[in-house]
């Protein structure tokens, strides 16, 4: 798991390495695929340095996030291609787990 500069995302990558031998590898790579958009919404907030003190209202932005096509937390139209629910449960999941 690395960063927009490309450093490895320590928190992270320290969680899913502890969960390796514990879980199938479909698993390890759609945890770390939820987690790497965790990160990427943080970092466009600005808010990687509190990642562990974040609470509700950032965990729903994020799903807004998400179901906004990922370019800003509300939006007035539609994004073409909106997750499915089973989606959004998978990330909530691993972001919950994490």
């Amino acid at each position: 798991m690395i960063d927009e500069k490309y450093r490895t995302v320590a928190p992270i990558e320290d969680w899913l390495e502890a969960h390796r031998q514990l879980w199938s590898p479909n698993t390890v790579r759609g945890y770390a695929t939820s987690l790497a958009q965790w990160w990427t919404f943080l970092e466009q907030r600005d808010e990687t340095g509190r990642w562990g003190d974040l609470g509700v209202p950032t965990v729903a932005g994020f799903l807004s996030w998400l179901r906004n096509g990922r370019i800003v937390e509300h939006t007035l139209v539609e994004p073409e291609q909106v997750p499915e629910c089973g989606t959004l449960e998978a990330r909530l999941a691993a972001l919950i787990s994490f």
